[in-house]
């Protein structure tokens, strides 16, 4: 989707992408942005669009305390190359400062949002359609250019968590329409990538049930259970405990080895060390070690956030799990209030 500027004659349809590498595309042409400084001001005036950014705050944000000597004027420099290639009546000076006079339509992030928030209240074979489309917008790491700057911390993790949760909601919907055995292998490699997320574990749970592999369900919730309490010195969540009890209740009863592992999951809430990922296997203290200091903070944080998120019908945030309000005709009726 591309809007027209007004700018020139007529017009030209300029689009800005910080949703991966930074972009401009005008007219379907990505136009070079040459060095780093000018790529960090155009990513500081994007995300503060249609907010007046003063040259005492740019130059806080571009060089923080190295700031040189002819700081303003570097910044009067660089704006003048971006307004040749943005144009004059995208980038204004105003009070002191600069503003990016753009539409939210115009940046790949603000249009990513929109949709996430517009699914939010469409039934699940619609929301599935929006979702894919939000996704697709993304090409890799949000604000890559920048990823290393102050300014761009916040809104990094911001995006970051917002695809995460889209992917989420995502694959909530798409088990919702029965889609269970083409989900197990995504729902996996993501919980691989995203080990802390407590939502992902239960959304595999009850893929895995719904494909008559409850067994391997009981054994998800048994290594998250394993990684919390060794850890963190905490219990899983209500919502993952009840999920995992409703599965043991519906299971069939196995034989053999299958039915050791399974005693042992379900009683223990450990796994046996032939079934542990391998980064589990090194025993407790070095695990233990190993995720202590700001590794470990960080994925308290995550916990934290994936079982508290702020309900966001703007799309800004995370909403509480999803409720699939009902199984597949033939499907297990575990995880419907997922």
């Amino acid at each position: 989707m591309r809007c027209r500027s007004g700018s020139g004659a007529g017009g030209v349809a300029v689009e800005f992408r910080i949703l991966g590498p930074l972009q401009v595309i005008v007219d379907g042409r990505e136009l070079p942005l040459g060095r780093k400084l000018l790529r960090a001001l155009l990513a500081v005036l994007l995300l503060n669009a249609r907010e007046v950014r003063t040259t005492d705050q740019l130059i806080d944000d571009l060089w923080q305390e190295r700031a040189p000597a002819n700081a303003r004027t570097c910044v009067h420099n660089l704006v003048s190359s971006l307004r040749r290639t943005v144009g004059r009546d995208l980038l204004e000076t105003r009070g002191g400062g600069y503003v990016l006079v753009v539409a939210a339509t115009q940046v790949d992030a603000s249009r990513f949002e929109r949709l996430l928030a517009r699914s939010r209240r469409e039934p699940s074979a619609e929301k599935v359609r929006l979702l894919e489309s939000a996704l697709a917008l993304w090409r890799g790491s949000p604000l890559v250019d920048v990823r290393y700057e102050e300014f761009a911390q916040a809104d990094i993790r911001r995006l970051e968590e917002l695809r995460v949760c889209a992917l989420e909601e995502l694959l909530g919907s798409k088990l919702e329409l029965g889609l269970c055995e083409t989900l197990v292998p995504e729902l996996q490699r993501l919980v691989d990538a995203n080990p802390f997320r407590e939502r992902l574990r239960m959304l595999l749970m009850v893929a895995l049930h719904r494909t008559g592999r409850s067994v391997d369900a009981l054994t998800t919730y048994a290594t998250w259970r394993r990684t919390v309490t060794e850890v963190w010195g905490i219990e899983p969540g209500r919502a993952i405990r009840q999920l995992w009890d409703e599965i043991r209740g519906e299971a069939p009863r196995p034989s053999g080895a299958a039915q050791s592992n399974a005693r042992w999951a379900e009683r223990s809430g450990h796994v046996p060390r032939s079934r542990r990922p391998a980064s589990c296997r090194g025993g407790h203290r070095r695990g233990t070690r190993r995720h202590r200091g700001g590794a470990a903070r960080e994925s308290r944080h995550s916990l934290s956030c994936d079982r508290d998120r702020p309900d966001s019908s703007g799309g800004g945030g995370c909403r509480p799990p999803l409720e699939l309000t009902h199984a597949p005709r033939g499907a297990s009726a575990v995880g419907t209030k997922l």
